[in-house]
């Protein structure tokens, strides 16, 4: 089966790839050219020399709608995974405009551009972030409302709202699933302003890092139990097997509750599982006192119940195979072969 990623130079996007090369599926990918960190820092997609997995790799804005469809076209794909976003709470604020043109009008055109292709399904990549946040302690399931507290939220929540409006269209034919997932860990992320991006780049320079708010409680997932959920729905939604009550397009796919723990704690242990020559992080206050939400989790019942999901990997896992990722890349093993092993060891378990 041939899938079509956008976003796929991303580090969700890399590692889907992976995972789908090591199922013996066809991947093609459309994206920007990979992000490169300030001081040269690569993600998973160079590291692992993730193009060499691709039938083709395309450079594409998602905003050309034109340049869109037509390399859609030209790829023939029976899946898409719709990964491309601007994904940064802070960069949403910097450029808002950008961020929703991006997010959102690239999602419309992601879903036009794919209405008249012989195209078995299609899922949304939105996030935890789409929730109204009530600061409730226990997770948002997929009927609680949507809401916004920055145009990164704003911008993910009218994207979802958008798929679900074409899952309502009666006369778009293609499933569409949207799945949510957040904080999601492991090898090769260099994303700016992630949380254990900064930390882990502080271990390999023996500096201590900053933190923001380290009290505030997330929920902390492997990024492969995350596109294990989505490789799982696409597959019902090409078969067509979901049953009535969960064909409303919307699947948490989330951390247990057992893996929520401070930004603090985690630090931590990232601090801790790199050993020698890593710092103890500070606090340091938002100099740019950008907002954002103290708790926030989501409830993956729906995916157990109807898709047979769930984690593997828990807390202390998630952190000792993200660490360990990182630390054999630094100490000179090969990115691909490392990325390799854990998938299969993934897919065993």
């Amino acid at each position: 089966m041939r899938f079509l990623i956008t976003g796929h130079t991303g580090f969700v996007g890399a590692w889907l790839t992976l995972y789908l090369r090591e199922l013996g599926q066809e991947v093609c990918g459309l994206a920007l050219p990979p992000y490169v960190g300030a001081n040269g820092e690569r993600g998973l997609y160079d590291l692992a020399r993730t193009g060499e997995a691709l039938r083709s790799d395309l450079r594409v804005d998602i905003r050309d709608f034109e340049a869109l469809k037509e390399a859609i076209e030209a790829q023939k794909p029976d899946f898409v995974v719709h990964l491309a976003a601007q994904q940064l709470v802070r960069e949403s604020f910097r450029a808002p405009r950008l961020t929703f043109e991006t997010n959102v009008m690239g999602t419309v055109n992601v879903l036009e551009a794919i209405k008249d292709a012989d195209v078995k399904g299609a899922i949304v990549a939105a996030t935890d972030k789409v929730y109204k946040n009530v600061s409730q302690i226990w997770g948002y399931r997929e009927d609680d409302p949507l809401g916004a507290s920055d145009p990164l939220s704003g911008s993910k929540a009218a994207a979802d709202l958008i798929a679900q409006s074409y899952i309502a269209r009666g006369d778009y034919k293609i499933p569409i699933g949207i799945v949510r997932s957040a904080n999601l860990l492991g090898g090769g992320d260099n994303c700016k302003e992630h949380l254990v991006v900064d930390l882990i780049n502080a271990c390999k320079n023996g500096a201590a890092a900053k933190l923001r708010n380290p009290k505030a409680i997330r929920s902390w997932q492997h990024v492969l139990d995350s596109i294990n959920g989505y490789y799982m729905l696409a597959l019902r939604l090409i078969d067509g097997s979901l049953p009535d009550g969960a064909k409303d397009g919307a699947f948490n796919f989330g951390a247990s509750a057992e893996s929520s723990d401070s930004v603090g704690s985690v630090a931590t242990m990232i601090v801790d599982r790199w050993g020698e020559g890593a710092k103890m992080w500070e606090f340091e206050g938002d100099a740019e006192n950008i907002k954002e939400e103290e708790t926030l989790g989501i409830d993956s019942k729906k995916a157990k119940f109807y898709l047979g999901w769930d984690n593997k990997l828990d807390l202390e896992r998630v952190i000792d195979w993200t660490i360990g990722w990182e630390k054999e890349v630094f100490n000179g093993a090969d990115a691909r072969s490392v990325s390799q092993r854990q998938v299969k060891e993934f897919l065993s378990l």
